[in-house]
């Protein structure tokens, strides 16, 4: 634990000798430790406020603070956050987890209460181990980061997904302490179980049809095949870019007819052709319209029918 706090108090030094901020590799650098080590320091540092980050395209430069400390402004997340002391008692408390991770006790100072028994999840637990062996943990200076179930009677279907951070925390008295930051992702998550239902049914829908049917992103990635199409290709063709799977090429075919679409936004039909594996080549009519959009409308997938046909098709044949 000794160690800890002396890495935390030599980056500040280092950045104070340096007003323009140092980058990630830099203070690693400084400091003789690998990146990942002190992106976890760096990170505690952000939480407490004594440091900030700024972008530069894919750089992160990390600077001392010269605002309003970054604790000031817990009550502005909507993450529960909670600052705990060594023995688990709350020493602060943001308005998310009064309202949310507290709900149903009966008053709302809840500071120098006992953290399992506000927040009720003293049975979590995660990879067999109890939340109280990783708060121990990250007391000695271990950050956690974890997926979690969190079961109440009072939840809805009686099941919250969460996602559960600890990091190491230095409080006002000089003490170690501990930073739990609770995410609900509930909805994320049964949106997701949602999509992928709806993903089984299109699915089973597309692979009754003889026609084969093929779904591209704007990313060029196949999205879903119904079994008609993938019997052309005789291959698992699903997340892999159309123009590697169908053609072999490492970049995007010229013209693209999928990029027309996207660019007319409507149904258009053109003359295609595949090389199966054994080498024998088939061609077909394809009628390509726009599949999916995001909620702005912009387009974002398009979908491909097929139709067989016994050889090459002029475009006298194409109607």
């Amino acid at each position: 634990m000794k160690r800890y706090q002396e890495l935390l108090d030599e980056i500040i030094p280092i950045l104070s000798d340096h007003s323009r901020g140092l980058g990630l590799q830099e203070i690693s650098d400084y400091l003789g430790k690998n990146r990942n080590t002190v992106s976890k320091y760096l990170d505690v540092l952000l939480a407490q406020g004594h440091i900030q980050m700024k972008r530069y395209g894919p750089a992160k430069v990390f600077f001392l603070t010269s605002g309003i400390p970054v604790t000031s402004l817990i009550h502005y997340s909507s993450d529960c956050i909670f600052v705990l002391d060594r023995n688990f008692k709350i020493v602060n408390i943001n308005e998310s987890a009064k309202n949310h991770a507290c709900k149903g006790n009966n008053h709302d100072n809840f500071v120098g209460e006992d953290f399992f028994k506000v927040v009720n999840i003293h049975t979590l637990r995660v990879d067999d181990r109890q939340i109280s062996d990783l708060l121990y943990q990250t007391l000695d200076g271990e950050f956690f980061e974890f997926p979690a179930i969190y079961v109440g009677k009072k939840l809805r279907n009686g099941v919250r997904h969460i996602n559960l951070h600890l990091y190491p925390a230095i409080l006002k008295d000089g003490g170690m302490g501990i930073a739990v930051v609770i995410q609900n992702v509930t909805n994320e998550i049964e949106n997701q179980e949602k999509a992928r239902r709806a993903e089984e049914k299109l699915s089973r829908v597309l692979n009754t049809l003889s026609d084969p049917v093929v779904m591209i992103n704007r990313d060029y990635r196949i999205i879903m095949a119904n079994e008609p199409f993938k019997h052309i290709i005789n291959d698992d063709i699903e997340g892999k870019k159309c123009y590697k799977a169908f053609y072999g090429r490492d970049s995007p075919c010229s013209p693209c007819f999928m990029q027309q679409v996207f660019a007319e936004k409507k149904i258009i039909q053109l003359k295609t052709d595949f090389t199966a594996p054994l080498g024998d080549k088939k061609f077909f009519i394809s009628r390509v319209g726009i599949a999916e959009k995001t909620p702005d409308g912009r387009p974002q997938a398009i979908v491909n029918i097929l139709s067989t046909v016994t050889s090459n098709p002029g475009e006298e044949d194409i109607t």
